[in-house]
């Protein structure tokens, strides 16, 4: 038993090695389907989903809603540079995004909510009518 959970570390070990060795720079750069993270809390039928986007504008930001999914595109503008920097290490991405979640019970995507302040998107993602629980009376 424990020879095969020792292979299963090895073998994550090796895989995870593999990887920082394969990054050019040897540095591990951000997974763009893990970024930017999202907080996401219940309160009083709905949804309550914030993402921290230091450097991005609200124009630069699209949200859509689709029966039980959210998905946050943005795109970042690209700087008029002269010439590209060479960089050391770079966590920070140059480039827009699309991240998608899937919730557990539909979205009422005419009441969804949301504001972009100090670079923190807060969105209100209540729950629709035909997903609620309801109570039923007996005769």
């Amino acid at each position: 038993m424990f020879s095969s959970l020792e292979q299963m570390i090895n073998q994550l070990l090796s895989a995870q090695q593999k990887q920082l060795v394969s990054q050019p720079t040897g540095w591990q750069e951000l997974n763009p389907q893990k970024w930017p993270a999202f907080n996401l809390f219940e309160e009083a039928e709905q949804f309550v989903l914030t993402a921290e986007l230091p450097g991005f504008a609200k124009a630069d930001l699209e949200l859509e809603v689709k029966q039980d999914q959210f998905t946050l595109r943005a795109k970042l503008p690209q700087p008029a540079e002269p010439k590209a920097p060479q960089y050391v290490h770079r966590e920070r991405g140059l480039s827009g995004f699309e991240r998608s979640l899937k919730l557990p019970y539909l979205i009422d995507a005419e009441q969804v909510s949301a504001h972009f302040e100090e670079g923190v998107l807060t969105v209100f993602l209540p729950q629709h009518e035909s997903d609620k629980a309801r109570q039923i009376a007996l005769a």
